[in-house]
């Protein structure tokens, strides 16, 4: 392995130390405000489109792309 190589790996590494510890202090508690803020996009976005924030098989019926996205976020 060359020097460089050495440097690339060990940096490599670094990296990987650092995400791991922003994982740990960011916690449950970042995914949760992720999820809460693509729920509130839907709120308002489905509201608007559909006139409700909680369609219903109807509401989606002809639509698959907005009922794989319900689906995943429901």
């Amino acid at each position: 392995m060359s020097e460089l190589e050495a440097i690339i790996a060990d940096q490599a590494e670094t990296i990987d130390q650092l995400r791991a510890e922003l994982d740990d202090a960011r916690g449950s508690e970042y995914w949760s405000g992720v999820y809460d803020r693509i729920r509130s996009a839907w709120d308002a976005w489905a509201f608007a489109e559909l006139g409700t924030a909680s369609p219903t098989p109807l509401d989606l019926e002809g639509r698959p792309e907005l009922d794989a996205l319900w689906q995943a976020i429901k």
